[in-house]
């Protein structure tokens, strides 16, 4: 029941309002429910693990590393685009013009990164990284399967994600971050923020 409580109606919630206020979203990426379900899955599993960050070492910690992942694919993004680099380019589409922005894939990166920390950083659910990584898995096909990235510029992607996640988990401010940020239970719902680093 304490995980029902702590954990799963929390992300229920959090997920039906992603699926209900992202309705330009969700228009954008009607190509298919494939393409559909990997738009969304970059977003619902850094929820999951947020949420079960929340619950352990904090949601700060978890920001904290999805935020470094976050910020180095986009610049190797905006590196590779300007200089026009052979591996990042996205396959061709007729009647796009050539984008050089695909190196790492975003939406693997962001699905990645949330199966990668909980499987390293989470102590009492490190079972629920396999779901994530079966998703974020799916969410790399989809855009394979979409014609927006190659399979090595997915393959980037999470390989990114798992670097980042390990490089943190050797440091000594990733093992001793503790913090408390959310609670939910009783009659009252609480939320602290707490960055220490």
């Amino acid at each position: 029941m304490k995980i029902l409580k702590q954990i799963v109606l929390p992300i229920l919630v959090a997920s039906s309002i992603i699926f209900n206020m992202a309705p330009a979203f969700a228009a954008k990426s009607r190509k298919g429910p494939l393409r559909s379900f990997g738009d969304y899955m970059q977003i619902i599993n850094p929820v999951f693990a947020s949420s079960l960050a929340s619950q352990e070492k904090g949601f700060g910690h978890f920001a904290l590393i999805y935020g470094q992942t976050w910020v180095t694919m986009h610049s190797a993004k905006l590196i590779a685009n300007k200089g026009k680099w052979q591996p990042s380019k996205r396959p061709s589409i007729d009647g796009k013009k050539d984008r050089f922005d695909g190196m790492p894939s975003g939406h693997t990166a962001s699905a990645w990164a949330a199966a990668a920390y909980v499987r390293t950083f989470s102590e009492n659910y490190k079972y629920i990284s396999i779901p994530l990584y079966v998703t974020a898995a799916v969410t790399g096909y989809s855009r394979v399967k979409a014609k927006e990235h190659t399979a090595g510029q997915v393959i980037a992607g999470a390989a990114l994600a798992e670097l980042v996640t390990y490089i943190n988990s050797k440091l000594d401010w990733s093992n001793e971050y503790r913090s408390t940020n959310f609670y939910f239970g009783g009659n009252e719902l609480t939320a602290s923020f707490q960055f220490r680093l």
